[in-house]
């Protein structure tokens, strides 16, 4: 039976040297423990993984400007780190993202914060129960501006193991300023934000607006 711990860590934080800083300003994500293949779903005896992207050069991940604002307000609603999954509807290589799905967070502060083991692998099914395919991780570095979502390289290092493993999760990173950004280690793949409040800043970064709805 496989299980998976998501692991953040922040750029103020005490850690060993592996944990390479990109910047000064930039906190060290997230980390999967006890498996080399995250994000494995168990059903019975059955082992589930999500929907492969395998077949499809370039995926492509379509989401509402609507919806990056929610995970915005979600992650940073407190000073202290947070993170996310995302799920999404696979069809013919396209990935249309459909909710986040939140979990009880183990440890949590402003220099990182890890999953509760048996709260990410219950999200996991309960995607997987409604055939609905963990897309992405989505969580918050300290900081402002495009600078402060770039990926550490433990970042790139742990989203080397999905790629590795054929699963279709991206990562994004959100500052608290709007700004996020997608990635991947090496696997080409393309996002279509729709809506607006959004501008694109280069390929896979975004801002987004940080103003208030206007009143029904």
């Amino acid at each position: 039976m496989n299980h998976e711990t998501v692991y953040c860590e922040g750029s103020n934080a005490n850690v060993p040297s592996v944990w390479a800083k990109a910047s000064t300003s930039i906190a060290h994500m997230w980390r999967l423990l006890n498996t080399p293949l995250p994000y494995t779903c168990v059903r019975s005896r059955e082992t589930v993984k999500p929907t492969s992207y395998l077949g499809f050069s370039v995926p492509i991940y379509k989401m509402s400007s609507w919806f990056l604002k929610d995970c915005l307000d979600y992650l940073t609603a407190s000073p202290d780190e947070s993170l996310h999954y995302v799920t999404a509807i696979e069809d013919g290589g396209r990935f249309y993202i459909t909710m986040m799905i939140g979990f009880r967070l183990k440890r949590q502060s402003s220099c990182g914060a890890e999953g509760d083991l048996q709260s990410t692998h219950e999200a996991c099914v309960q995607a997987d129960s409604f055939r609905h395919t963990i897309a992405g991780v989505f969580h918050s570095h300290p900081g402002l501006g495009a600078l402060a979502t770039m990926p550490s390289a433990t970042d790139l290092a742990t989203q080397e193991r999905f790629e590795r493993g054929g699963y279709p999760a991206i990562g994004a990173i959100f500052a608290r300023d709007g700004h996020v950004r997608f990635f991947t280690h090496r696997r080409p793949f393309s996002v279509d934000i729709f809506g607006d409040r959004v501008t694109r800043i280069q390929d896979h970064v975004f801002k987004l607006s940080l103003d208030k709805a206007l009143p029904l």
